[in-house]
């Protein structure tokens, strides 16, 4: 395989350029390898905006908005097997500012990138300027219920066999997404920009008890070596579980009942939020387990 991963995919966002008839304005990381839960096999998730030339804008229909190129095992070329795991998604311009108007989550990981592959000056000018560009309120509520609703899938009895595929990254989502609202929270939008995008990060900043942080560390450290998946049946592994489930009902219980509705202004209503109980992993249901996860 090509063994410089930038190289690669600075050549493919060349062929897309050629293939389009395109310019790149930037490219960036996002996902595992973004938030410092990667692993020796983790893909490669890369996010470019580009622009069509002026007269393309002139005519009658209107430019691709989206464009989407996977290579490796998920491409279809014929030189797969030699490619890097590496999935493309570019945002024609316009498009992308029509997201960012709208504080998407999405978009706010992009242009908050620390991993850039390409770079232009309007990056530079977004993320000093992010407070004025997004709603850190509308971005606390995303965070809250995506941490949440990962929360939720964790609990279930008899979870889909996707969820438990993938059961120590969900616990990481959880813990990004809940930690992410609370520090949004407290800054009240103030320099967005310094949003810790890695868990580690979050987890050094936002869990103050030693034994806490302690567990959160591990698993952080199980997912950097690969262990990704479920938990076995070992003791030590089911004590783990265990832990990190109870702190992110507990990080979940604060966020939501202390933070979000008093602050960001959207109480939890029965009328207007879809609710589902946490179930207790194993064993007696704690007093934590009877909170609500707002999904």
């Amino acid at each position: 395989k090509m063994g410089d991963p930038e190289a690669f995919i600075l050549s493919k966002l060349a062929e897309q350029e050629g293939k389009h008839g395109f310019e790149v304005l930037f490219a960036v990381e996002r996902s595992s390898r973004l938030w410092g839960t990667d692993h020796k096999g983790s893909d490669w998730d890369v996010h470019f905006v580009y622009r069509h030339p002026l007269r393309r804008y002139c005519a009658v229909n209107r430019p691709n908005q989206i464009v989407k190129q996977d290579y490796g095992p998920r491409g279809d070329s014929k030189d797969k097997a030699s490619e890097l795991d590496v999935q493309l998604v570019g945002m024609e311009v316009s498009y992308f500012a029509g997201l960012m108007a709208t504080s998407d989550p999405t978009i706010f990981d992009v242009v908050s990138s620390t991993i850039v592959y390409k770079h232009h000056p309007v990056l530079d000018e977004i993320r000093k300027s992010a407070s004025r560009y997004f709603d850190w309120k509308q971005l606390a509520c995303h965070y809250c219920s995506w941490g949440s609703r990962h929360l939720h899938l964790i609990s279930l009895k008899s979870p889909k066999a996707k969820i438990r595929k993938k059961e120590a990254k969900m616990f990481a989502f959880t813990l990004r997404g809940l930690l992410s609202c609370e520090w949004l929270v407290e800054k009240k939008g103030a320099n967005l920009h310094e949003l810790p995008l890695r868990v580690d990060s979050l987890i050094a900043q936002r869990i103050k008890d030693p034994k806490d942080k302690k567990t959160a560390e591990k698993l952080i450290e199980r997912l950097r070596s690969g262990m990704t998946g479920p938990f076995d049946g070992s003791e030590t592994e089911r004590q783990h579980k265990q832990h990190l489930y109870d702190l992110c009902t507990a990080i979940a219980t604060r966020v939501r009942g202390g933070v979000v509705s008093e602050k960001v202004g959207k109480p939890y209503s029965p009328e207007n939020r879809i609710t589902d109980k946490i179930e207790p992993l194993e064993g007696p249901r704690s007093p934590s387990c009877y909170e609500y996860v707002v999904l």
